[in-house]
């Protein structure tokens, strides 16, 4: 499948955590979310740059609100529902939203039974509704 013409090619994307804050605060917020995405995808290859990337995204996780939702984001580079799970359990009720949007995307029906279980009763009942 061929990258779209504005998402910035992997090959140029730092994966140090320093490299990485630095060139993701020159961009815009459009910017950052296509650029995570593309980390993602990085770290889902298996090669040096996949596990340093793997390794920046672990420490995002352990970050502030804004590094967090920077480590959401990269879920959809890598499709790794195991993140969204751990997100569900986020302080930030803005992270855990984000969360509950993509675990649809990303998580199979046994993980749907967990995102479920995580869920809020209000949002659980209104998710099931809407499944009907």
């Amino acid at each position: 499948m061929p990258r779209p013409s504005n998402a910035p090619p992997t090959d140029d994307l730092p994966v140090t955590l320093a490299a990485l804050r630095k060139y993701l605060a020159r961009l815009p917020y459009s910017g950052r979310m296509r650029a995570m995405v593309g980390f993602g995808r990085i770290a889902r290859r298996s090669d040096r740059r996949g596990e340093a990337a793997r390794q920046v995204l672990a420490e995002l996780q352990k970050g502030g609100f804004f590094e967090r939702s920077l480590a959401l984001q990269a879920c959809h580079g890598t499709c790794d529902c195991g993140h969204v799970l751990k997100a569900m359990r986020d302080p930030s009720r803005m992270v855990r939203a984000r969360a509950i949007g993509l675990a649809p995307l990303f998580c199979d029906d046994a993980q749907m039974a967990q995102v479920l279980h995580l869920m809020p009763r209000v949002l659980r009942t209104s998710a099931l509704r809407k499944g009907a």
